[in-house]
């Protein structure tokens, strides 16, 4: 007489374990319909995750690479005094509106100039926030109409 253990061997299960092993929902062991265990191809999804990642890296790479070579620190400006629109100041002088265009493509803030007329005493002009491509108007005393304005830049932050 046989065994029961010899019974389950010759019963097809030749490797002398439980057939519920085997069905243990494991899906590493899948075969293809030929049999043999090569992998299992990625499936649509895998690689539309795949070519995701790779774009958002692509453009993490070409955004700090940009930052930074292609930024510049500098900003341009203009003053331009309205001279036809001078009026006669209290202390002899003229008050001349001048406009202060930001020419760069970034805000700053904080920013402090100096307007001078030749060699005469230069009037400081602050401004806490100056948008891009933003015209400001300011009237500043000046001793002559027609006399081309001098600007120094004192301060300012980005």
């Amino acid at each position: 007489m046989m065994s029961d253990k010899a019974q389950d061997k010759s019963d097809g299960n030749a490797s002398g374990t439980d057939r519920s092993d085997n069905q243990s929902g494991d899906d590493s062991n899948k075969t293809n319909t030929s049999g043999d265990k090569s992998p299992v191809p990625p499936t649509i999804i895998g690689w539309v995750v795949r070519g995701l990642s790779l774009a958002l890296i692509g453009a993490l790479i070409v955004f700090l690479v940009y930052k930074a070579v292609g930024e510049d620190d500098r900003f341009d400006y203009e003053i331009k005094p309205l001279w036809d629109e001078a009026q006669p100041g209290p202390n002899g002088g003229h008050l001349v509106p001048i406009e202060i265009t930001n020419k760069s493509s970034r805000a700053i803030r904080n920013w402090q100039i100096d307007v001078s007329q030749g060699g005469s005493e230069p009037v400081s002009i602050d401004m806490q926030l100056v948008g891009p491509l933003e015209k400001l108007t300011y009237v500043v005393e000046l001793e002559q109409v027609d006399v081309p304005v001098d600007s120094v830049i004192v301060f300012y932050e980005r």
